[in-house]
């Protein structure tokens, strides 16, 4: 627990101070700031345990690894938007994050579709986030362990619904589907810090890395297990929300957490 709690602290210390240096901005001064620069970053610092743990699985896949520093990038410039009280972009960049977690566990699983993609870009071997939807929902889990397919699906049913949700309202905002969504900035110095604003991001940021997390413990529960218990399945753990009962779930169909 101390360990990766150091390892946050430092983390935010170094985004507070580039942007106070950059965009002379005080995070620290604000708790919204604070508490959605935290959950941002926990969820960054998951993602990079994930990442580090499945590069034998990237090995016979050439490049997929990018779908992971892709998730990354997008998570920093979120952070930054977000402190920079740029609202818009910063949502654009979270369904950004969704779309990729899904067609990352797809490809994963279908190294000859992956390989078609990647040497033709005109190649579409998926038709649409409903296939990728169906596709993680209806896998057939007790492929992977001695559990029931319907537990797992329900469970895993219930987070994509929740994707879903997600990914509808942050449409919203991509879409402009009408006017309670437009941000209406015309000038730069209208950018302001909106306590609302930041809360939703927070939100946002918690639901997402809920998602990422529990659907990659899904997918790799036997590499999860070995993780070192307090640097990195702690971590892990505290970026699933207790908001929702995912851990729970996991637990009673795994066995742990």
């Amino acid at each position: 627990m101390k360990v990766y709690t150091y390892e946050l602290e430092e983390e935010f210390e170094t985004i507070a101070e580039f942007i106070e240096k950059k965009y002379k901005i005080c995070i620290k001064s604000k708790e919204q700031l604070v508490n959605f620069t935290k959950h941002a970053l926990l969820f960054m610092m998951s993602l990079k345990i994930w990442k580090k743990h499945l590069v034998l699985y990237f090995k016979n896949l050439s490049k997929i690894e990018m779908y992971f520093e892709e998730m990354l990038s997008n998570i920093i410039h979120i952070i930054i938007l977000g402190n920079i009280d740029m609202k818009m972009p910063a949502l654009i960049m979270l369904r950004r994050t969704q779309e990729i977690i899904l067609t990352y566990l797809y490809y994963a699983e279908h190294p000859v579709e992956y390989y078609k993609k990647e040497s033709d870009d005109r190649t579409r071997p998926i038709n649409g986030f409903n296939e990728l939807k169906d596709y993680i929902k209806n896998y057939p889990y007790s492929m992977k362990y001695k559990i029931s397919d319907q537990e797992m699906q329900e469970f895993v049913i219930e987070i994509i619904d929740q994707w879903g949700m997600q990914y509808r309202e942050l449409s919203n905002y991509v879409h402009g589907t009408n006017s309670n969504f437009f941000q209406n900035t015309q000038y730069i110095d209208e950018f302001k810090f909106v306590k609302k604003d930041v809360n939703f991001l927070t939100k946002q940021i918690e639901i997402l890395s809920s998602i990422v997390n529990s659907l990659l413990i899904v997918f790799y529960f036997e590499d999860y297990i070995k993780f070192e218990e307090y640097a990195e399945k702690t971590l892990i753990r505290n970026a699933i929300s207790n908001k929702f009962d995912y851990k729970k779930k996991i637990v009673s169909i795994l066995k742990e957490i």
